[in-house]
């Protein structure tokens, strides 16, 4: 059991990374001329 919620703990961490990366991605781009 420990073993699925450790992999759901960092399938979660690597989603909210990326998705963190895409939102100051787009915000960098947005302020670029």
């Amino acid at each position: 059991m420990s073993f699925v919620l450790r992999e759901a703990a960092a399938f979660g961490s690597i989603v909210l990374f990326a998705s963190s990366c895409l939102m100051w991605g787009d915000a960098l781009t947005r302020m670029l001329p």
